[in-house]
């Protein structure tokens, strides 16, 4: 599965499922109220950012960049823009988060 839930034993884990949603599975096994929800596994998010050519995209986010200089903004950016569109899930990663979607919309809410 691609996919791990907050409330799963792995999801404290960055290696697997990212620094956000480590935090979110930590918190959660700490008894604090977190919605219920998922994250892609890091691997899956990985393979799909190699397979669709997006690394130079995902790098922006790890700058250090002053966002009030906006043409620097802009010509950071400008991979973004550049990018492919739209970049389609693997066909199992897709099955496995609307599965995951499907399920949030079926737990109770109250």
């Amino acid at each position: 599965m691609n996919i791990i839930w907050f409330t799963g034993r792995q999801a404290h884990k960055p290696a697997l499922v990212g620094g956000k949603g480590a935090n979110l599975g930590r918190l959660n096994s700490a008894g604090f109220p977190v919605p219920q929800g998922f994250t892609v596994r890091t691997a899956a998010y990985r393979a799909f950012i190699t397979a669709r050519r997006l690394d130079a995209v995902s790098s922006i986010a790890r700058q250090d960049l002053d966002y009030a200089v906006a043409a620097a903004v802009s010509e950071t950016a400008s991979p973004i823009r550049a990018a492919p569109s739209p970049a389609h899930y693997p066909l199992a990663l897709a099955r496995d988060i609307d599965a995951a979607y499907a399920r949030l919309g079926a737990c109770d809410t109250r």
